[in-house]
């Protein structure tokens, strides 16, 4: 018991005398720790699931900073001017780094009471019977290695997340003292055959999802996902250093073909239920609004007091809603739901010019009227080209309207006008009133729709209602029931969405790219098409708002296109990406890590998006005359070494032997 008293100890006196972890967490490691028992260990185990989703946690909004090609970021990153001394930076690297103290802490703690640990299972008061009859069965079972399989992937999973932002850095896998030593910054290889040789641990040790483990917990399978994951991820950086690798400090040495062939067959496995039961939900919505067998690691969140997290991206307003705080996305994403990529090229740039747009400094004329895209959907009746309108509607909310409404000091309604129908007055104001608006109403078209967009919008008909999009696309994945739905006494700060870091559906997207990765393009494309036919399961706009996953919804065949299996390599992985944008927008940071992979593909999308409008509504992202500001000189080959953030100055004051990356 002292030892772990002295542990914590010197886990404060770090960080008081170094600086190294900013403050002590909330949730945290208590200095009455002990793990003497079953019970009280697996109470120290639970600190570190209750912390990922917290305020200086693994999920917070540090982590949705970084710009990409459907999210602006936060104002010091959209313009990829970030520096050693940002305190946004250097608040990721040191949430992190203290989530991974209170792990070694747990670690060491487990390893060295096991015995007692396991001998006290079979009373644990916490467990449920059904769990402890079911390990009964398992004759080389160890609760403690249950427990330290879980601790080493939570822990696997905040250097992985280190690893992403800011490549090899300092493996520090034991408790440290009040003044830890210096150690250096890991290599690649070494760092992954860390990650790996963690998370095969996890697989071994952790339990089924078949098991009467509760939900949020980790298991065998979350640990062979993220291991797939980590393969897939390593091998990109080898292919990135193989183009790059200079201005990234970075070696090209390792064993590409290998990672993909490990990844697609871990990947193969997960899907033929080799590491539990895991399938696609049917119908998108339902994968964000209650428990199902697609997700496999997840922040969980629960309504009720000091229970509850709030995602820190997702509609603007009040809590009610769901995820908060999250940034404006671009109009690209809906571009990317709604028009054929592969028909263009898979080149922004291509589709843009052909429905009017021009480059922004006149020096590429499209000869196409500005809104011959618009003329189009309204002669077709259709507001999206290729049907996958699900998916497009839960991810991207077109326009949002906030203000005071009903007491609140900020309320959230939605304009999205593909069916016109009223989806009650938390969410729609409906177009075409003329004249019948309220005065509350008017004020708020005022604040978000330009004079020219509220004449249209007021005056709109049957007709050109299915075509018409406001100002704004905001992230409306992470929501709460419908506010109609929710009692008075509902408060938003103790209860929050369920935010899903993994899935079988990225599964899908993981193998594809081994497979393309691997010379099997037909295939990988054949993998896409899995979760675009999965989007052919549709319901009408208002179920989908107001009964959200409870929303009766149909297969209908073919309505959603599929992407086509005869591309060009070069069109292959661009498609692979933008497939994972539409997938996978705003969970796990997937825009900014799939930028940072492939560097070449990210700078070529950034100036077509800077440089040509949107066809829609004819806007520019990532552009600022004003300042003189335009995305491309922000982020391009010159300065591709922004794939990889500074490591905080704060780490140099007391270590200056650490390396920091290149160009800072």
């Amino acid at each position: 018991m002292k030892k772990y008293i002295l542990l914590f100890i010197a886990f404060l006196g770090l960080v008081s005398c170094k600086d190294y972890l900013e403050e002590i967490p909330k949730t945290q490691i208590s200095i009455e720790a002990s793990f003497e028992t079953y019970d009280l260990a697996i109470k120290e185990v639970s600190a570190l699931y209750a912390k990922i989703g917290q305020t200086n946690g693994l999920i917070t909004s540090e982590r949705f900073m970084m710009p990409s090609i459907i999210k602006h970021g936060n104002e010091e990153s959209k313009k990829f001017n970030w520096n050693s001394s940002s305190a946004t930076i250097t608040k990721l690297w040191k949430d992190n780094y203290n989530y991974i103290t209170q792990c070694n802490i747990v670690i060491e703690a487990l390893t060295q009471n096991s015995s007692k640990i396991d001998e006290t299972f079979k009373n644990s008061e916490i467990e449920t019977v059904a769990l402890k009859d079911y390990t009964l069965n398992l004759p080389e079972f160890s609760a403690t290695e249950m427990l330290l399989g879980e601790a080493r992937f939570l822990r696997a999973y905040a250097y992985f997340t280190l690893y992403r932002y800011f490549g090899g850095v300092p493996l520090i896998i034991e408790p440290t003292g009040a003044t830890p030593a210096y150690v250096p910054r890991s290599d690649r290889e070494s760092f992954f055959k860390f990650i790996d040789e963690e998370l095969s641990y996890a697989i071994s040790k952790c339990l089924l999802n078949t098991s009467p483990l509760p939900l949020g917990r980790i298991t065998s399978g979350a640990a062979a996902g993220m291991l797939a994951k980590s393969y897939v991820f390593h091998a990109s950086y080898i292919s990135r250093a193989e183009k790059y690798g200079s201005k990234l400090d970075e070696d090209n040495k390792g064993d590409k073909a290998g990672l993909y062939t490990k990844a697609a067959k871990l990947c193969d496995d997960i899907i033929a239920g080799v590491y539990g039961t895991y399938k696609l939900v049917s119908y998108y919505p339902a994968i964000f609004t209650k428990p199902n067998q697609e997700t496999m690691f997840i922040c969980y969140a629960q309504e009720g007091f000091g229970t509850g997290s709030i995602i820190p991206i997702g509609i603007p307003g009040n809590g009610t809603h769901g995820g908060i705080n999250g940034y404006n996305l671009e109009q690209a994403l809906a571009v990317l739901y709604d028009l054929p990529t592969w028909n263009y090229g898979s080149r922004l740039k291509t589709l843009y010019k052909s429905y009017g747009q021009s480059d922004i400094l006149r020096n590429d004329i499209s000869p196409y009227p500005s809104d011959s895209l618009t003329k189009v959907m309204v002669k077709k009746g259709t507001a999206s080209f290729t049907g996958d309108s699900i998916r497009r509607l839960w991810n991207t909310v077109r326009g949002v309207i906030t203000g005071p409404k009903d007491g609140l000091v900020i309320g959230t309604w939605v304009f999205d006008p593909i069916y016109g129908k009223s989806l009650g007055k938390e969410y729609f104001i409906q177009p075409g009133k003329k004249f019948l608006y309220s005065s509350t109403e008017t004020a708020l078209m005022d604040i978000v729709l330009e004079p020219h967009e509220r004449l249209w919008w007021k005056n709109l008909t049957a007709k050109d209602k299915e075509c018409w999009m406001v100002n704004w696309e905001v992230l409306g994945k992470f929501r709460n029931p419908n506010p109609m739905d929710l009692g008075s006494t509902f408060n938003a700060n103790y209860g929050g969405v369920a935010y899903p870091i993994l899935r079988l559906g990225e599964i899908y997207l993981l193998k594809a790219e081994a497979q393309l990765n691997s010379g099997n393009k037909a295939a990988a494309m054949t993998t896409l098409n899995i979760l675009r036919d999965r989007a052919c399961n549709q319901s009408t706009l208002r179920n989908m708002f107001v009964k959200q996953g409870d929303a009766p919804y149909s297969y209908i065949p073919n309505s959603v296109m599929q992407i086509p299996t005869n591309l060009s390599d070069y069109q292959a992985l661009k498609e692979l990406l933008y497939e994972r944008l539409r997938e996978l927008c705003c969970e796990d940071d997937c825009e900014w890590f799939d930028a940072s992979r492939y560097p070449d593909v990210f700078i070529e999308d950034l100036d077509d998006v800077s440089r040509y409008s949107d066809p829609i509504r004819s806007n520019n992202s990532f552009v600022d005359p004003n300042q003189g500001y335009y995305g491309w000189l922000g982020f391009n080959a010159n300065t591709v070494f922004r794939v990889l953030l500074p490591i905080p100055v704060t780490e140099f004051t007391f270590f200056p032997e650490m390396k920091q990356n290149p160009g800072y």
